[in-house]
């Protein structure tokens, strides 16, 4: 722009020098409105773009204005709210927009403190089952009770993000990052991984907003982190460790098992790899948004021409599957026998402290 200028201003001056009958006052009136006129052009631009910008800041607001309010119907639930982490599904039927329903008629129950698992083949309606849960779609017919927890990161620091409120210890912290292999406090610095595992040793290290820098695997277990020390009664994962490998899938399955029994939190777990539910207490199997089996897996794999049969057959580790089927089975055949032996001990103590009559 300060080119152009040049050469109009030079152009200008040339044919008021070449022109006849212009005496020096009108020569001087006209170059100096030829210097100020490629500035005027400059503003003017500066103001057209200005205007652009504005006009695309309207127009997000006016996008904001229409936005459709979502449904802010629902009972308000007391502050100290839940006091079990039980979950109740009556009648539920699910669709997106006009389309016909994905999620027909569900109904199940999820009792305190138990491992219940979500499987179903590709389109079953798993997914669709925690969108309802958390209100992403609203409910055509039926009832649900829900928890939130949004896996959202702010501007700050670790300890920040895992402790707004600054209600847990730096111990806490770390043995949660600990058994979500996010931290190791014997790695060595010479290690990629080990070196990716220090930067969760510092509470203090930053965080940018919605995790940016942070691997979707990393963002996935700091939440995870952050849910368990809440102390949650009831958590939703819809494949909460779907980017991991499957060593350290295990390591983390183990931990969360391990957490939910110390603090008695009921697991709902929507599975795509099946050895990680095998042991879970129930397991409800969806087929073409219906719940169409449900129960324990060792007694699921032997109903005849059964879905979820059908999806251990079809597995490329159905060996594995099976065999952890059956590890669970004998585990909970020991474990009836004992709890039935302990009844019995307590009845015979019982009957034995009884006074004699007569």
């Amino acid at each position: 722009m300060s080119l152009t200028g040049a050469i109009y201003c030079a152009l200008t001056a040339t044919l008021v020098v070449l022109l006849p009958g212009i005496n020096a006052s009108i020569a001087g009136f006209v170059l100096s409105f030829t210097i100020q006129y490629p500035n005027a052009v400059l503003w003017s631009v500066r103001q057209y773009i200005n205007v652009e910008l504005s006009m695309s800041s309207t127009e997000r607001v006016m996008e904001y204005e229409n936005v459709v309010i979502e449904d802010q119907g629902g009972v308000e639930p007391p502050a100290a709210w839940p006091d079990a982490g039980m979950l109740e599904v009556q009648d539920l039927s699910v669709g997106y927009g006009n389309l016909p329903c994905v999620l027909k008629g569900v109904s199940f129950k999820v009792g305190p403190a138990e491992k219940v698992a979500v499987v179903g083949k590709t389109g079953a309606g798993k997914s669709s089952l925690t969108y309802a849960i958390f209100r992403v779609l609203e409910a055509r017919k039926g009832r649900i009770h829900i928890i939130p927890q949004d896996p959202i990161f702010f501007s700050g620091t670790i300890r920040s993000n895992l402790d707004p409120q600054n209600q847990y210890s730096d111990q806490e912290m770390y043995e949660c990052l600990q058994g979500l292999q996010l931290f190791d406090s014997d790695a060595q610095s010479a290690n990629i991984m080990a070196k990716e595992k220090s930067y969760f040793a510092d509470l203090s290290n930053t965080v940018s907003a919605n995790g940016e820098g942070l691997s979707f695997g990393q963002r996935q277990l700091l939440s995870l982190c952050r849910a368990f020390l809440s102390r949650p009664k009831l958590l939703v994962f819809d494949e909460a460790t779907s980017s991991l490998d499957m060593a350290t899938d295990a390591l983390i399955q183990k931990f969360i098992r391990q957490q939910a029994a110390r603090f008695g939190t009921t697991l709902l777990v929507v599975a795509h790899r099946l050895s990680t539910v095998i042991d879970f207490d129930k397991i409800i199997v969806f087929d073409s948004g219906r719940v169409v089996e449900s129960g324990p897996a060792h007694e699921l794999i032997n109903i005849d021409n059964g879905v979820f049969r059908s999806m251990i057959e079809i597995s490329v580790d159905r060996a594995k599957l099976k065999e952890l089927i059956s590890q669970f089975l004998k585990w909970h055949n020991q474990l009836y026998m004992l709890n039935e032996y302990d009844i019995a001990i307590e009845f015979f103590v019982i009957v034995e402290a009884r006074p004699l009559m007569g």
